[in-house]
C-alpha cells in the first residue's frame, strides 16, 4: 500500500493521495491532484509513503 504526499507552505501543510494497493506482479501508479493543494510554489517536501495492509505482519520495504 502506497501513498504519494507533498507538503508545502511555511506551515508545512500535508496533501495526500488515495492509497494504491501493490503487488509484485504488476506496475501501479500514484497520482495525487494538484488542484487542491495550496503554495505549489512554495514546496516543501515530496514523497512516498510506503504502509503495512492492517491485516499483515512483519515490517515493509522498498
Amino acid at each position: 500500500m502506497y501513498r504519494f504526499f507533498v507538503k508545502t507552505g511555511s506551515s508545512w501543510t500535508w496533501y495526500e493521495s488515495p492509497t494504491v494497493n501493490t503487488n509484485s506482479k504488476s506496475a501501479s501508479t500514484l497520482t495525487l491532484s494538484l488542484s487542491g493543494v495550496a503554495n505549489l510554489g512554495d514546496v516543501r517536501e515530496i514523497g512516498i509513503l510506503n504502509m503495512s495492509p492492517t491485516n499483515s505482519s512483519g515490517g515493509t520495504s522498498v
